[in-house]
């Protein structure tokens, strides 16, 4: 037998086990063909399933980037909404607060009038006693200064009625005897008189 430009002998047992090696590497080609065909269609069911499962997963990739975009919106929306909601009730606290400032600072001034008006109240009484205490005096006073006026004009009018009636006596005594400088006046109206 020749391969290439080489001579080569072969027994006859050679060549069986050459023959059957051949039948054994065709019935290995077409196993192989039938192993290749068989791995060509499982890598092909296998490319079908890794393409199914890639655009199951792209298509899951894409619905969970699309589920996590829309979570994420709806947390946006929610935290804005609960922004408002912070805001309208911190204006509400305010409002509260400022009423409820209004109504002590009017309690307080409720109770600093009604304070003040039991002060004046105290204070007028006070005053009134006091008034009334100083009357008292003033009156005590002005009785005693009555009494002690009324006792000394008594006395004095009892000294002008002295003196009167003294006066009267020597006017009376200085008629009866008359009057020396009477008679030596010169007019006669002045005589007369």
């Amino acid at each position: 037998m020749t391969i290439g430009n080489e001579e080569v002998e072969i027994s006859p047992e050679q060549m069986r086990a050459m023959a059957k090696e051949a039948a054994d590497a065709a019935k290995n080609d077409e196993a192989a063909k039938q192993d290749e065909a068989e791995a060509k269609k499982v890598d092909d069911a296998l490319n079908q399933v890794e393409a199914i499962a890639q655009d199951a997963t792209q298509n899951e990739f894409y619905k969970e980037e699309l589920l996590q975009k829309e979570k994420q919106l709806k947390a946006r929306k929610d935290m804005e909404k609960l922004d408002r909601q912070i805001q309208k009730a911190e204006e509400k606290l305010k409002c509260m607060e400022a009423t409820v400032k209004r109504e002590k600072d009017k309690a307080d001034k409720a109770r600093l009038k009604a304070q003040q008006t039991e002060e004046i109240r105290e204070i007028t009484q006070e005053v009134q006693a006091e008034v009334q205490g100083v009357k008292k005096v003033f009156h005590t006073k002005v009785d005693n200064f009555s009494a002690e006026t009324d006792r000394i004009k008594a006395k004095k009018l009892q000294q002008l009625s002295q003196l009167k009636l003294q006066m009267t006596k020597i006017l009376i005594d200085q008629g009866a005897r008359g009057s020396r400088s009477n008679c030596l006046v010169e007019k006669d109206d002045q005589k007369a008189n």
